[in-house]
């Protein structure tokens, strides 16, 4: 320790440090190419010396000190030196993208009220407009039980919406599976596959004949005769012939069976919360190739439960299980209870789940550099007339003509085509929206008519490149959006699809123009 606290000393002390460091800072925040002077002012602020401009704590490495004489120097903020050709940088491929996710980003609703009331819909009531359509998805989150059930809250996840008005929509509840059923005499047919002779299950009716009332017939079953695609149950009373929609608790799970002799136990982990206590019991269905050697199908009773999204049961007491674990999909657990469907409280609605993954269509991966420096060298100099008037421009290593088109259509795709409603995404890698951004400030009939449209440029301009669009720039948008010959985009009434459209090809156009990717 002492080496290492020497060693550390020493790097601080070298005269070299101070250059390194903030020469790499200033291009990351400021430009790619800072004069010499701009550098010997902020090392000064990193030396811990005081003067007439900086008047810093006097300590050696105070990085409060470096970021302040970084940001406020006249070279940032001075309108001549921000002119100068050789000022700037080149926005990374990560930062284009987040770029106008940060300045149209789509707030979250907190405070949002769901209920559930006997059905596999969630209705979620929010106190603001939330501007989803039918089929959009939504991330729900931080949900709160009101105190009024002893259910677990529903779990956090992504959810299709429908059934939407200004302020409401209805989920599906994760955990259930949908099934229709018919009534002859008292046996009643569920059509729904992957059950056998033997196995239980709970049942809800929530249409038809068998639902209402006192639910005397939601309650656990076992199945007396099955086929691939039906299976029946005795009701143990006839209510006459009706049909109608049911629901069965259904948990994709995974597991990992520890312990030795006859005190093992099987670990459940589930995908959902699975709403159970101790003294609950549930139909376990192993798939075959994953199957604990000795573990059959059938009813086990809740030992004890760990969390939300996992609990425990205790094995057959012969044969000995083999030790170990699978993952999600090798086991499916059936509540036999109904409780999890009655339950009210609060929740965050979220229009992105910010999962954006790997894309190689950036040609970077968000904390997955090659590198300690980054995702490219601090003194890379682009080949030609860059290179031959000696400037540094990092960020441009990553760049060629396979990424520009790609990093262009990765955008495309997120602002254009990715789009419902007045949101659009940038899509994560297995399909659902990542990070979602909203247009509805800007569908105005004011902003996005043919007279509106050069103050909506202007406007965005200064949101998505702090002011730096030229005027030929702001005019060749314009001119492109409210065109009248040819029409390139349809305005009558106007209807939202064609306030959208409007918005974000001002959006698109802007993000993927020089003026954007070179910061200023």
């Amino acid at each position: 320790l002492k080496d290492l606290e020497a060693t550390f000393d020493n790097i601080m002390a070298n005269s070299a440090t101070g250059p390194f460091i903030c020469r790499q800072l200033i291009q990351r925040l400021v430009t790619s190419h800072p004069k010499p002077e701009y550098v010997q002012r902020v090392v000064r602020a990193f030396n811990g010396e005081r003067n007439v401009d900086n008047v810093t704590t006097g300590i050696r490495g105070d990085m409060k000190e470096v970021f302040r004489a970084i940001l406020l120097d006249y070279e940032a903020r001075d309108a001549a030196a921000v002119a100068d050709v050789k000022f700037g940088k080149q926005r990374e491929p990560v930062l284009r993208v987040t770029g106008p996710a940060r300045s149209l980003q789509a707030a979250s609703i907190p405070n949002s009220a769901y209920t559930q009331s006997g059905l596999g819909t969630i209705t979620i009531t929010t106190p603001t407009p939330h501007l989803l359509i039918s089929g959009q998805n939504v991330r729900l989150s931080k949900f709160v039980d009101s105190g009024a059930s002893t259910a677990q809250v529903p779990t956090t996840g992504t959810y299709p919406v429908s059934n939407v008005t200004a302020n409401s929509f209805t989920v599906n509840n994760n955990g259930t599976s949908s099934a229709t059923y018919a009534v002859t005499g008292s046996v009643a047919t569920i059509t729904s596959s992957g059950y056998a002779v033997g196995d239980s299950m709970y049942l809800n009716f929530t249409t038809g004949g068998l639902s209402g009332g006192a639910f005397a017939y939601n309650k656990a079953y076992i199945a007396a005769t099955a086929t691939s695609t039906t299976f029946t149950v005795d009701l143990g009373s006839s209510p006459g012939d009706t049909s109608g929609a049911c629901l069965i608790p259904k948990i994709t799970s995974g597991y990992g069976v520890s312990g030795s002799g006859g005190a093992q136990t099987i670990l459940i982990q589930t995908t959902g919360n699975h709403n159970l206590i101790a003294t609950d019991t549930v139909q376990l269905k192993f798939v075959a190739l994953n199957s604990p050697v000795g573990a059959t199908n059938g009813v086990y009773t809740v030992t004890s439960v760990v969390g939300p999204n996992s609990f425990k049961v205790a094995a057959p007491a012969t044969p000995t299980l083999t030790n170990g674990s699978q993952a999600a999909a090798s086991v499916t657990v059936y509540p036999l209870k109904g409780s999890q469907w009655n339950r009210n409280g609060t929740v965050t609605v979220e229009f992105s789940t910010w999962g954006i993954g790997i894309q190689s269509n950036l040609g970077q991966n968000p904390l997955n550099s090659p590198t300690v420096f980054n995702f490219f060298y601090p003194d890379y100099q682009f080949p030609g007339a860059i290179a031959q008037a000696g400037m540094t421009t990092p960020e441009f290593q990553l760049t060629n003509d396979s990424s520009t088109m790609n990093l262009t259509n990765f955008i495309t795709q997120g602002v254009l085509t990715n789009s419902t409603g007045s949101m659009s995404s940038y899509f994560h890698f297995v399909g659902s929206q990542a990070i979602t951004m909203d247009y509805s400030t800007y569908m105005t009939p004011a902003q996005t008519s043919n007279a509106g449209i050069p103050a909506l440029v202007d406007k965005l301009g200064i949101v998505l490149t702090g002011g730096n669009l030229s005027t030929a720039a702001k005019n060749t948008i314009s001119n492109y959006v409210a065109s009248t010959s040819p029409v390139n985009f349809a305005y009558t009434t106007p209807t939202n699809n064609e306030m959208r459209d409007r918005v974000r090809a001002i959006v698109h156009l802007i993000v993927t123009s020089a003026e954007y990717a070179i910061q200023k």
